[in-house]
């Protein structure tokens, strides 16, 4: 597989774990309901997103899904990194900066709060939104890697082949005696 092959794959894995449709799978993913206990491995085996993954790289020889696994391994590394700054400079940051001015300037910092206090709110919640989208893009980039551990490990394989149109439908085996 060339390099071009290689990255064309791999967006077509990671476009499988979109971050925008983290918040609605929260919810309503049976996956995510399924994410508590012992035995946190039933969620992938059943979940369609595990499933595509495994329809795309089930087939491929091992020295591609080990490229792409040792890709995934890459992209866990930079996206947790990214989401590390940015929760430095979008939390740790600010929230120093809110202590040192409280230090220096307690009653206009109060003054500010009480005056301003939907403007306040309206950056906090703005300065929670940048860690919030890395902490998410964190997140899908070890679904996918850990979804191509499963599929290399054998857990999940590609759907087998239906039948043609026209060709006869596998007869049922004959259930013993």
């Amino acid at each position: 597989m060339t390099g071009k092959e290689l990255q064309a794959t791999w967006r077509s894995l990671i476009r499988i774990f979109p971050v925008w449709s983290m918040p609605a799978e929260i919810l309503f993913s049976k996956t995510t309901w399924r994410f508590i206990g012992a035995d946190l491995l039933a969620g992938p085996f059943g979940d369609r997103k595990s499933q595509k993954v495994a329809d795309i790289v089930g087939a491929a020889p091992a020295e591609t899904v080990a490229a792409l696994k040792m890709l995934a391994e890459i992209n866990v590394r930079r996206t947790s990194a990214a989401f590390s700054a940015v929760a430095v400079a979008y939390v740790s940051l600010p929230v120093a900066i809110g202590a040192l001015l409280s230090e220096i300037a307690p009653e206009m910092m109060r003054d500010l709060v009480f005056s301003e206090g939907s403007v306040v709110i309206a950056v906090l919640v703005g300065l929670a939104f940048g860690p919030l989208t890395y902490f998410g893009s964190m997140w899908r980039a070890r679904q996918l890697e850990w979804t191509l551990e499963l599929v290399s490990a054998g857990a999940i394989g590609p759907h087998p082949a239906l039948p043609k149109k026209g060709a006869e439908a596998p007869t049922p085996k004959a259930a013993p005696g």
